[in-house]
């Protein structure tokens, strides 16, 4: 694809999913290449958090299914995670700051969303967004744990129930 009808897709795709984001009371904290970094807890409190991230990945999956970007249709992996953060404006001390998310779940959520590939689903969930969910929460499907990179204990992952059955190769 040449590079400025990909920025013409990106951009009515983020578009679409920032809306969406919004409509559910989270932030599109930054664009990453064709990736997007959400937040639903910062940088104000919301209680019911996991339920809007789970909600709003559900949104998110069914639009790229039924929509055209550009003409192209899209397949997307989401990761979530819940957890503690570090929140704030970070960079250059007066020539360029951006507000940014950092920790543990920030990382996790980024490697739910890589285990996609090899579980044959697209959204991963880890344990502590599934039990803090009320709404969403028990319609998720426990898959195991699983050992990810860098993370000193294995994670408890969970799919949303009505995405398929997604394999799992590395369950430990």
């Amino acid at each position: 694809m040449h590079p400025t009808e990909l920025v013409q897709l990106l951009n009515e795709f983020f578009t679409a999913v920032t809306e969406i984001v919004g409509r559910n009371g989270g932030v599109v904290i930054n664009y990453i290449g064709d990736a997007l970094l959400v937040s639903f807890n910062a940088p104000l409190p919301v209680e019911d958090h996991a339920d809007r991230a789970l909600a709003a990945s559900l949104e998110i999956l069914a639009m790229t299914t039924s929509q055209q970007f550009d003409g192209q249709t899209i397949r997307l992996r989401i990761g979530i995670a819940t957890g503690l953060i570090a929140a704030g404006t970070v960079g250059a001390a007066d020539d360029r700051q951006t507000y940014t998310v950092y920790g543990n779940p920030v990382n996790l959520a980024q490697r739910l969303q890589e285990l996609t590939k090899d579980m044959n689903t697209n959204c991963l969930i880890c344990g502590v967004t599934a039990q803090q969910a009320r709404a969403v929460g028990p319609t998720l499907t426990r898959l195991g744990l699983f050992t990810i990179r860098n993370l000193a204990t294995p994670t408890e992952v969970f799919a949303h129930a009505n995405s398929g059955a997604p394999t799992a190769p590395d369950a430990s």
